[in-house]
């Protein structure tokens, strides 16, 4: 089953981030991962509002999503995300075949 990872987070470092993103793309293809969404303009509906920037990754799995995020290579190259922003969601959610209903409480 496919997996997400949904990232928001403030940048406050554009050039520490643009290195961070430059090597990370290689961690994310290694373990299968493709870029839905990163950075751009985000429109936010239903009175909803932050600036952040998003990064929406899909995975073959949640295994694939966590295999890249302990990926010795990409621990070394997340300082510099970490340097460069504060991470306000950073997610893995599985996706789903078919639901009709949510689950209660959900």
């Amino acid at each position: 089953m496919k997996a997400y990872t949904v990232a928001q987070m403030t940048v406050h470092d554009p050039r520490t981030m643009r290195e961070y993103a430059k090597h990370s793309s290689h961690y994310v293809r290694k373990h299968g991962g493709t870029y839905l969404a990163r950075g751009g303009e985000i429109e936010w509906l239903e009175q909803t509002d932050c600036s952040s920037r998003m990064v929406i990754v899909e995975w073959p799995n949640k295994q694939a999503a966590q295999a890249c995020f302990n990926d010795p290579g990409y621990l070394k190259i997340a300082k510099l995300r970490k340097q460069a922003s504060e991470i306000k969601i950073l997610t893995i959610q599985e996706g789903i075949e078919y639901v009709d209903e949510p689950e209660p409480g959900v």
